[in-house]
């Protein structure tokens, strides 16, 4: 169920694929009762997709977490970096997520951000986004001969009411070498 209310792409396919199958049908019986058949599945395949655009699943709202984060990067807005991240008091980890955003945004000015692979896994009240990102940027307190990096990393996440944060971060390779 939570496929269809992710991504249209089957109710859709279905919708024509019903309805292809009930034009040749038409065509070749010339009964007006295929007419309303049509109908039915036009309304069925417009209700499956006003479904999943009405419904925000568990993977959707994370997958919008990581999108606003790397907006906030690419806005060079710290805050909204650190916004996501849950308390330390239920996350310890966060405290040295928190130094490395602050380091990051000292060391240089993001130009552009970017998710180019996203995999999201939700157990219950915890997530798991398996993900690849690049980062643009001009360096300010780096010597570095690169401008961009691509950031292979697993990001975990806990879900506090309606609202997912951060609770760790993991490279699956660091682009600086220094773990």
């Amino acid at each position: 169920m939570s496929t269809l209310l992710e991504d249209p792409t089957g109710v859709i396919v279905f919708g024509v694929l019903a309805e292809v199958v009930l034009g040749i049908v038409l065509f070749c019986t010339q009964r007006g009762v295929v007419l309303w058949m049509m109908l039915g599945v036009a309304l069925l395949t417009a209700g499956g997709v006003w479904l999943e655009w009405y419904v925000e699943t568990d993977v959707e709202n994370v997958e919008a977490v990581v999108e606003d984060v790397a907006a906030a990067v690419k806005e060079n807005d710290r805050q909204g970096v650190l916004q996501y991240f849950a308390p330390v008091s239920d996350a310890p980890a966060t405290e040295g997520l928190r130094r490395r955003v602050d380091w990051a945004f000292d060391a240089v000015r993001f130009t552009d951000a970017r998710i180019t692979q996203l995999d999201i896994e939700v157990d219950g009240a915890t997530a798991e986004a398996q993900l690849t990102g690049v980062v643009w940027f001009e360096a300010v307190r780096i010597d570095t001969p690169r401008n961009n990096y691509p950031l292979p990393c697993t990001v975990q996440f806990r879900r506090y009411g309606d609202d997912w944060r951060i609770t760790d971060f993991a490279w699956r390779e660091d682009p600086l070498g220094s773990e």
